[in-house]
């Protein structure tokens, strides 16, 4: 059962699904979903441009069945980000070489970060941090050790903006902009409850980091310590849902950086919220992306 749980038929037909017996706007999300969501693909010219500052870059980690939400977000990202970075996009192994030539068509400016690359090159990365090359090698489990690890080593940035491909933005982010070049603060999205993870010794993080969310993610590199890595590393539970592995170890390692913060939680939000800059649709809440998210975009993207 657990198989069929995790293919994407199973989870488009949960989506719609729930988008009749939950949010009662089946309609809406049909159409978004299936005729206007599709439609980004055909576009003859690219949704990004080239960048405009190298003071931060740009990451993204993205599966073959999140290409349309990776487009979607990004185009939504270059909307409202008057000063870019370049973009880095991790492929996490299942890329086709038709997503590669859309990709190439739509975001040409940006990197496209090949998982078999990265993992040629995790040795010399980590050297000398024994259980973050543990983690990193082993990204069958634990795949988002590609958006926590791998955008300290890829650019040559200052800065790192890590966002998620189900992240839409509305509005200009000068929050955003001035934690990450005149503040120079880390920070994240906060969470509306706190995240169920332990360490091996049954541990928890301190309440306020358990609030973490990892939809945005801001650092300088100095930021990132790769000792605080490694310890991070050693201390993380088996049994904790790998897929809070990336939150919880950029909570655990930005927070000891003077000046970690949380965006504003009415601006930068998970659940829905009026006229926020940016909001995070997280697996419960996917439907919205498309039939509030999209809706609210498309024109201006589609042309």
């Amino acid at each position: 059962m657990n198989r069929i749980k995790g293919t994407h038929l199973y989870k488009e037909l949960r989506y719609i699904y729930r988008s009749f017996l939950h949010y009662h706007r089946p309609f809406d999300y049909l159409y978004y979903r299936y005729v206007v969501g599709p439609k980004i693909r055909k576009l003859d010219h690219p949704i990004d441009r080239e960048p405009t500052t190298d003071e931060y870059s740009v990451h993204t980690l993205c599966n073959h069945e999140g290409l349309d939400l990776m487009l979607w977000a990004l185009a939504s990202w270059y909307l409202v980000a008057e000063q870019s970075g370049p973009v880095y996009i991790h492929e996490d192994g299942t890329f086709t070489e038709q997503d590669r030539t859309l990709v190439k068509k739509l975001l040409p400016h940006a990197t496209l970060i090949d998982r078999a690359w990265a993992q040629s090159q995790i040795d010399g990365w980590l050297s000398g941090y024994p259980a973050a090359l543990d983690f990193r090698k082993h990204v069958e489990r634990y795949i988002y050790m590609l958006k926590f690890i791998d955008p300290y080593f890829v650019s040559n940035s200052s800065a790192r903006l890590v966002l998620d491909i189900d992240m839409l933005w509305f509005k200009k982010p000068d929050e955003v902009f001035d934690l990450l070049l005149q503040k120079k603060y880390p920070f994240m999205i906060r969470s509306y409850r706190p995240m169920e993870y332990k360490f091996t010794d049954g541990s928890s993080l301190p309440p306020n980091l358990q609030m973490a969310n990892a939809g945005a993610i801001g650092y300088q590199t100095a930021q990132y310590e790769l000792a605080r890595l490694e310890e991070f590393l050693q201390r993380n539970g088996t049994d904790s849902p790998p897929r809070l592995t990336d939150q919880a170890g950029y909570a655990y390692i930005l927070s000891a950086s003077p000046g970690f913060c949380y965006l504003p939680s009415d601006q930068y939000t998970i659940k829905s919220k009026p006229d926020p800059v940016a909001r995070h649709y997280t697996g419960p809440r996917r439907e919205e992306f498309w039939f509030e998210g999209v809706k609210k975009i498309y024109k201006k993207v589609l042309g």
